[in-house]
Parts: structure tokens; C-alpha cells; sequence
């Protein structure tokens, strides 16, 4: 409805791209988001011309469309693509699937490790036979290098992917092999026949850790949990904590907290753990604990003194960073600083477990090195969880009890 210049009102039709002034070009998209959905949608202006403004209205719906906005498509037609793939669905963020489009190329490989089906594969043949194991380690090496391909690709790093791809598999048989320690389902077919060739195996891999008195044990209480996120966040670390290695094997763990992120690596993992059965705010915690693992080996390198390993300076390193404060619920109430019980048990356990994991996997490694090595980071974690026996749960007690214990 308008005026002309008599004042009269007149009722005049136009179409959504002139109402909207969308010029017609096919070079150019619409952005808009749905306000009642919180949505946002992408249209070619051309398309928009020619065929109207497509959506669909369902009994009692309702949308509220706002902040219309044009782009020019990219020299690549990242947009174009982007809107071909979506065909007009909606999406919480445009720039973010326009992201995962143009990272599809790593996020395909990744999803081939990290996802519901290879977690339930990889699961399953922890009670496989020798050559299916072996044959799953080939699958899992091949499939790496794929990734670390990728890794190559993107990030134009120095680093080898085939030697990396080998480590992982070797990590793989060591948490393979660890699996042993806890007792099989009832429902497995291998439960009630007796000690089998991979267990055989399994058993060879895990001498060093037989020798320190108390660590099988304490590593097998972890992984009997029926917590479906501690083996997809164990697999998770081990899929995307060597990938930093291809840019710079020293600061490689740094590289990849920055990929999880950058690269929405992180959320490729949280969307795998969803898929998997966890709630969105469980895996959304899981991905960040295993973001903060990736540094675990500098929180050891830290209770490195003159006069031998200190809980005090590992707790020290720990709770100089604001994220794993977070982690560890770390709170002041009524003028005293708090921490969460569990947290610590867990973070504890995470590098043990981890420690253990890299220490039976390295190829130069004697037995009796990665026995050291396993024997110092539980005699770290069994002196931490003493002071924390004596600390009530209390910050500078359980650092005022560690420095005592040293």
C-alpha cells in the first residue's frame, strides 16, 4: 500500500527480490536468519528471480526471518557449493558449515577413525583373534596415513606421515592389549574359551606394566567402566594427538589444541561421541578433556626436579592453568578454594593410562625402560592421591600435603 502525491492509497504488488532490492545474479547469495529458529539460510539472488522465495510452514509454525544480508560468491564457489549442499536447509551458523565445507577434504578422513561405526569396530576387536587384530591394526595404519595426508596437505608441514601412521598403530596393539586386563563380556565369543593367541600377545606387550606392582590395576579399574566415553575419548586422543607432529613434533600437542579448534577437529569428535550414545553436553566435555590431555607429557615434565619427581610441582603445573582449574571444578567458597575429588581421580588416571599407552608402544624402548617410565608418572599419581586423602578436597591443603610427601 502506498501514497501518491493526491494522498490516495494504492495496493501494489512486487515480488520478494524487487521488495527485498536483490539484484539478479548468480553470482550472488542471500543470508538471512530464522529468528523464532535461530537458523541461518543461504539462496542464490538469480534463483530467487527466477523461481520466488522457496520455504515450508508447517501446522502452527511459526518464522520470523531478519537480518537479510547479500555476499558475492568466492574465485573457488565455496557459496555455491555450500548452498547446493544444504538444498535450503537451515544451519546454526553460515561461516561455520561454509568452514566445514572447505575442510570436508580432513574431516572426511578423520570421520573414517572418529565416528560411532569405527568406534564400535575398534571395541569389537578388542576380543578379536590374532590375524583380525592384525588386520584391523593394517586398516587403522592405512586409514591414518589418509588423515596425516590431509594433515599435509592443509597445514604444508615437514613431517612424515608414514612414520607417524606406524606410531599410532603401535599405540593401538598397546591399548589393544590393555583391554585384557579387564574380563570380557558375558555375550563375547571367545569369554568361556580359555586364554586365546591374542591374549598371548596382549600379555608379551604388557610385561613392563606387569612389573610395577599396582599399576595393571589401577589402569584396568578405568577401563572396566561402563562409561562409553572412556574409550571414544581414548581413541580419540590417539587418533588426534600425533596429528600437531606433521607441522612440529616438539610443539606438536600446542598445534593440535589449535586444529581442534581452528579446524573443527574438536567437533567432528563430539559429534562421533553423540553419535555414539553420549548427551551433547557430555561429549561436548569429553573433546575438551581429551584438548587438555594432548598436554599432559609437559604437566610430567614439570615434576622433573634435581632431587627426584614432586607431586607438589605437578599439582603445581596443573592448576597454573585456567582450563584445567576449570576441569577440576577448582571454586572459592566461604574465603577457601575447592576442588573436585573425581576430577582429579580422573586426571590422574588419564595420564597414567596415557603414559602407559606411548611407553609399551616405542620400538627402541627395552622393557625395562618403559617399565621405568611407567613406574614413575603411578608412583607421581599414587603420592598425589595421598596428599588429596589428606587435603578435604581443599587446594592449598592437598599442595601444602604434596610438598610434605616429597
Amino acid at each position: 500500500m502506498i501514497k501518491d502525491p493526491a494522498g490516495e492509497k494504492t495496493l501494489v504488488q512486487q515480488t520478494i527480490a524487487d521488495g527485498l532490492d536483490i539484484p539478479n545474479r548468480g553470482d550472488m547469495y542471500v543470508l538471512f536468519r530464522d529468528a523464532v529458529h535461530n537458523l541461518e539460510y543461504l539462496r542464490n539472488c538469480a534463483e530467487i528471480h527466477e523461481r520466488g522465495f522457496y520455504t515450508e510452514l508447517h501446522a502452527y509454525e511459526v518464522h520470523v526471518f531478519v537480518n537479510f544480508r547479500l555476499v558475492q560468491d568466492n574465485e573457488w564457489g565455496h557459496y555455491g557449493q555450500l548452498a547446493a549442499h544444504l538444498g535450503g536447509r537451515g544451519v546454526p551458523s553460515i561461516e561455520e558449515a561454509l568452514r566445514e565445507l572447505f575442510l570436508e577434504p580432513l574431516h572426511a578422513p578423520l570421520r573414517m577413525l572418529v565416528s560411532a561405526p569405527a568406534f564400535r569396530w575398534l571395541a569389537e576387536a578388542r576380543y578379536a583373534d590374532p590375524e583380525e587384530q592384525e588386520h584391523v591394526l593394517e586398516q587403522v595404519e592405512a586409514k591414518m596415513l589418509d588423515l596425516l595426508n590431509a594433515t599435509k596437505t592443509s597445514s604444508q608441514g615437514p613431517g612424515n606421515p608414514r612414520t607417524i601412521a606406524h606410531e599410532v598403530r603401535e599405540q593401538l596393539a598397546s591399548i589393544l592389549a590393555l583391554s585384557s586386563l579387564v574380563e570380557k563380556p558375558a555375550d563375547s565369543e571367545t569369554a568361556v574359551a580359555g586364554p586365546t593367541a591374542a591374549e598371548t600377545r596382549a600379555e608379551i606387550r604388557l610385561r613392563p606394566l606387569r612389573t610395577v606392582l599396582g599399576a595393571a590395576t589401577a589402569i584396568a579399574e578405568g577401563l572396566a567402566s561402563d562409561d562409553p566415553a572412556v574409550l571414544g575419548m581414548l581413541l580419540g586422543w590417539l587418533f588426534l594427538h600425533p596429528l600437531g607432529q606433521i607441522m612440529d613434533a616438539e610443539n606438536a600437542a600446542a598445534i593440535t589444541a589449535i586444529w581442534m579448534d581452528e579446524w573443527l577437529l574438536g567437533k567432528v569428535f563430539a559429534a562421533a561421541l553423540q553419535e555414539a550414545g553420549l548427551a551433547a553436553d557430555d561429549a561436548q566435555r569429553a573433546a575438551a578433556t581429551v584438548k587438555l590431555l594432548l598436554n599432559y607429557r609437559a604437566w610430567l615434565a614439570a615434576a622433573e626436579t634435581e632431587t627426584g619427581d614432586s607431586a607438589y610441582e605437578l599439582l603445581r603445573a596443573i592448576l597454573q592453568e585456567q582450563s584445567l582449574q576449570a576441569y577440576l571444578g577448582v571454586n572459592r567458597f566461604e574465603g577457601v578454594i575447592w576442588f573436585n575429588k573425581e576430577a582429579l581421580e580422573q586426571l590422574l588416571w588419564w595420564m597414567l593410562t596415557l603414559t602407559t599407552v606411548e611407553a609399551l608402544s616405542e620400538p627402541d624402548s627395552t622393557a625395562v625402560v618403559a617399565a621405568e617410565k611407567i613406574a614413575r608418572v603411578y608412583n607421581l599419581t599414587r603420592r598425589v592421591l595421598e596428599a588429596e586423602a589428606a587435603s578435604g578436597y581443599q587446594v592449598p591443603k592437598l599442595l601444602e600435603a604434596a610438598h610434605a610427601l616429597d
